[in-house]
């Protein structure tokens, strides 16, 4: 994927003269799910952060809790010896020239834009930027066609059970994921939002069903990490708020996200903590997958 000569107006002051290649981002994979990926050592160069590669990537994984598999993959490749492309040795930038093995590292976007945040510097907002757009893009669905003429009662009816029978096929049991799913495949079908046109805003999940902190939604999830899960959950809207303060935001309340007072370990009282329903599992699943 290429990116415009000019990324913002914010970034003008940067021109390709002045910085090396923008890194690109490609199809790759990623704890074999294919994914879009960053080569780290492009994003290495662009940042210009003034360490080699290798020392500089492994200290952020240590740093921030990147984890293998989940946030990049190690793949082998070929070239201690780099060139900035005019002959002369360039350390920590260019193309590998050839030589002995060494570590590459492909980055998902979410890594990448960490990274290029906590260098805090204007080429680190610049990639970051550039990063966000590229999942927005990537990520944005077809708006559906509205019909001229609203659809007929039956018509909605059939449109909302193919829907939840569409469903059940994929294993979603639960009856709220159900029911959110089948209005929003019905509102992409026929331009009707059928909960909304009800005035239903929120479907309360189940009491008798055991609610799930963001950590135990990772472990269903393969072991992905509580940050990973959290992260997800702000930027699909699903919760607002910052470590520790996370609170459901209206989609996440249809969701299944609940507050709950929760007895502090060390025996002090209750803490209001941020509880989902497991069928929000069945919500991240493939957006993760896909991520």
């Amino acid at each position: 994927m290429s990116h415009p000569d000019t990324i913002s107006s914010a970034s003008r002051a940067v021109t390709v003269a002045e910085a090396p290649a923008f890194p690109a981002v490609t199809a790759g994979t990623v704890g074999s799910v294919a994914i879009q990926t960053v080569d780290g050592r492009a994003l290495h160069a662009f940042l210009d952060v003034g360490r080699d590669f290798t020392n500089w990537i492994k200290g952020r994984i240590q740093t921030y809790g990147f984890e293998k598999g989940v946030d990049y993959e190690v793949f082998a490749g070929f070239g201690e010896n780099l060139s900035d492309g005019s002959g002369s040795p360039n350390p920590g930038s260019g193309k590998p020239k050839g030589g002995r093995p060494t570590s590459e590292y492909a980055l998902t976007l979410d890594m990448a834009k960490e990274l290029g945040m906590v260098e805090n510097n204007e080429r680190g907002r610049m990639v970051r930027r550039y990063f966000i757009d590229c999942e927005r893009k990537a990520k944005a669905p077809r708006r559906a066609t509205a019909l001229k003429r609203p659809p007929s009662h039956r018509s909605l009816a059939s449109t909302w059970a193919w829907a939840e029978s569409l469903s059940e096929r994929l294993g979603i049991s639960d009856a709220n994921q159900k029911a959110l799913g089948a209005n929003a495949l019905t509102e992409r079908i026929t331009g009707v939002d059928v909960l909304g046109a009800m005035g239903i805003k929120h479907l309360v999940a189940p009491q008798q069903e055991v609610l799930l902190t963001a950590t135990e939604i990772g472990e269903r999830l393969g072991e992905v990490s509580a940050r990973f899960i959290n992260a997800r959950l702000l930027e699909l809207g699903f919760q607002s708020g910052s470590p520790g303060a996370y609170e459901p935001t209206d989609k996440g309340i249809a969701a299944g996200g609940v507050m709950l007072d929760v007895a502090r370990s060390n025996g002090t009282g209750n803490s209001r903590q941020l509880r989902w329903a497991s069928g929000i599992i069945d919500q991240l699943r493939p957006l993760i997958a896909a991520a």
